[in-house]
């Protein structure tokens, strides 16, 4: 078949492809708007050193012991603590403290590679208010985890994440949307496409259907013609 045959096959059953067409247009276009929103917003944290957590007045120890032990963080560069509080952020404690909290969804947490001692917080749900309250758990619990790795640590400089860039308010996302318009278009195209070669299809096995309903009608009036002894052959009527 060349492209020819297949524009004159949809000119000549234009009437059942064009509507089932917009039909499904229609349809594809109710599914798009009917999907709910996807807002992100995200957060950047900057790891800092911090200052002595010895009291004022009281001089550090200089030597650990059993109670008190150096931080060990503090030997680390920042940018290599920064990657491992992005990968605890994204591990299985994090993701079950958040499931408990209702606040389960998509959510990302990712360190520079080169540069300053960032952690970028990426936050995505189909509610603007629980992505906001995502980020801000997240944001408690990199503190609450770094607090955690310096706990045996006393009078030394305590490292911190401070929020430093926020993208404000929850931005909608409508690639979900135009996925699912999209999506919907290409198969009512391909659902419209395939109707009217039924339809066709149908349309030239009843004309053959008839051809050949014709022709054994002709067979049978010249059979006829013979046994009665009329030799002339008789005029095939074509409708």
């Amino acid at each position: 078949m060349y492209w020819s045959d297949f524009l004159r096959i949809l000119l000549r059953r234009w009437y059942v492809f064009v509507p089932s067409l917009i039909a499904t247009f229609a349809l594809a276009y109710v599914v798009a708007t009917s999907t709910a929103a996807t807002y992100r917003v995200s957060s950047t944290l900057l790891l800092l050193p911090g200052a002595s957590s010895a009291p004022a007045g009281q001089a550090t120890p200089s030597a650990p012991s059993a109670q008190a032990t150096t931080n060990r963080l503090s030997a680390l560069p920042l940018t290599s603590v920064s990657a491992i509080l992005a990968e605890a952020l994204e591990g299985y404690d994090v993701t079950e403290q958040l499931r408990q909290l209702g606040l389960q969804g998509t959510f990302a947490a990712t360190a520079t590679q080169n540069g300053p001692p960032l952690v970028t917080l990426n936050v995505e749900d189909h509610s603007a208010s629980v992505a906001n309250r995502r980020l801000a758990v997240l944001t408690r619990l990199a503190n609450q985890q770094l607090e955690v790795w310096q706990a045996a640590s006393v009078g030394t400089a305590r490292i911190t994440a401070d929020s430093i860039i926020s993208s404000g308010p929850p931005k909608a996302l409508y690639g979900s949307r135009i996925r699912a318009f999209l999506v919907g278009c290409a198969i009512g195209a391909i659902a419209s496409l395939t109707l009217a070669f039924l339809v066709e299809n149908e349309a030239y096995r009843r004309q053959h259907r008839w051809m050949g309903d014709q022709d054994d009608a002709y067979a049978a009036t010249l059979d006829a013609s013979h046994e009665s002894g009329n030799h002339g052959a008789p005029q095939r009527v074509i409708e």
